[in-house]
């Protein structure tokens, strides 16, 4: 049985946003940006071991804009190259109530046949997850996003964890989305 999509963001989920109490809990690495800057990227020391725990459960897979993950993020985390989600290079008629993410993330599953997945980002919510799972069959199409909703086929089960920009993933979160997974013989999305 093929493992589920976890979809991974690089700033606010993985790498953590600076504040006074960031070396607490992360340590700093520099790495080069898609735009060729230099960004310092805050990572906690015990990601790569919650991500290799992950990738036990899920086909892990990067959902960030930065286009450059496999080369300048992966390797800071022991990761292989993993596939990405695509984005534009210009966001356009971005929906308020979705993260920008999502008609891009429905268009990439129904790509790849995926039934469910879970996504982690710092921008991701519960009506994203719905927004996957909606049948939008029907719908009259009014603006170009919706397009993506209604060419696709609609999610059997998605996760949305939202993680806190200043702290990123947490043990927490990887609980949460093993149990997801059904590392018991309940199956993705069934436990």
């Amino acid at each position: 049985m093929p493992k589920p999509p976890l979809l991974l963001d690089v700033d606010g989920c993985l790498s953590v946003f600076p504040h006074e109490e960031v070396h607490r809990i992360t340590s700093p690495h520099e790495a080069v940006g898609p735009d060729g800057g230099t960004y310092v990227l805050n990572l906690r020391p015990e990601l790569p071991a919650w991500l290799e725990e992950l990738g036990e459960a899920f086909e892990l897979v990067w959902c960030t804009t930065w286009s450059t993950a496999n080369e300048a993020v992966g390797p800071l985390l022991g990761l292989p190259p993993l596939d990405q989600v695509p984005f534009p290079p210009v966001w356009e008629d971005v929906p308020a109530m979705l993260c920008r993410k999502t008609e891009h993330v429905r268009r990439f599953a129904a790509e790849r046949g995926h039934t469910v997945l879970a996504w982690v980002d710092d921008e991701v919510i519960r009506e994203d997850a719905r927004a996957l799972e909606r049948d939008w069959t029907g719908t009259a199409v009014v603006r170009r996003w919706q397009r993506a909703f209604v060419e696709t086929p609609p999610l059997r089960s998605a996760l949305a964890v939202t993680t806190m920009p200043d702290d990123g993933i947490t043990r927490a979160h990887v609980e949460q989305l093993l149990a997801w997974a059904g590392i018991d013989a309940a199956g993705p999305g069934q436990s």
